[in-house]
């Protein structure tokens, strides 16, 4: 599979995932789209790892991922000053991207203050209230350290074991997680078969159909809640 393949089954399970969180009222279909929607984040982590190690330029794939973070931002605080929906900082995908793509650049760089720096980010993640926060952190951090698919096997295994096992024993849940996470690790069967090329695609596409499905699936749902 292309980098590209693998963007669009990212970008289906993502967009089935949010359709079944805004939409579905059935609670048997619910969990069905939600399971499927498992596999869009370790997808998304471990295509970032590879922009890093294809970009021509890190810095600017950065500010790239960066700057639409912010630009979404903008879009939602528009829209709750429209309807009062909040959604501010809490499924914004591109600030976990660019937080993730910012850890892994300085924990790359040789110098040690700059990796001091890139896990200094990553235990700030820890405390911010974004979507999927320091799991998703470490997953780029995993898929940008190692291109071995076994150690991708155990990272994301032992990532799930300490967020969905461990963590809630010690009754500390930085994020919350169902136990439906533990179906992200069926992302590493597209991965898997990743043929490290890039395929064909328009880049500006997988930018815009983020924030044009959201507009969408939220706009059906205001639509539905009016009437």
């Amino acid at each position: 599979m292309t980098s590209t393949a693998l963007k669009i089954v990212a970008l289906i399970a993502m967009t089935i995932d949010h359709i079944g969180v805004h939409l579905i009222t059935s609670p048997q279909v619910y969990l069905i789209f939600r399971i499927i929607g498992r596999l869009a984040m370790p997808l998304f982590c471990f295509l970032i790892a590879e922009g890093y190690r294809h970009t021509s330029n890190r810095r600017r794939y950065f500010f790239r991922l960066f700057g639409f973070a912010t630009f979404l931002e903008a879009c939602f605080a528009l829209l709750y000053l429209l309807t009062g929906e909040n959604y501010l900082f809490r499924i914004n995908i591109f600030l976990t991207l660019s937080a993730g793509l910012a850890c892994l650049i300085l924990v790359k760089s040789k110098r040690k203050p700059l990796i001091a720096l890139g896990f200094l980010l990553a235990v700030l993640v820890l405390f911010l209230d974004i979507d999927y926060g320091i799991y998703a952190v470490l997953l780029i951090l995993l898929f940008g350290l190692t291109e071995d698919c076994l150690l991708y096997a155990i990272g994301l295994f032992a990532l799930n074991l300490v967020f969905l096992v461990a963590l809630p024993l010690l009754h500390w849940q930085p994020i919350s997680f169902h136990q439906m996470q533990w179906f992200s690790m069926a992302a590493l069967i597209p991965i898997f078969f990743y043929n490290k090329l890039p395929g064909k695609g328009n880049k500006t596409f997988f930018y815009l159909y983020y924030p044009l499905h959201l507009l969408i699936i939220l706009g059906i749902k205001e639509l539905l809640l009016r009437l």
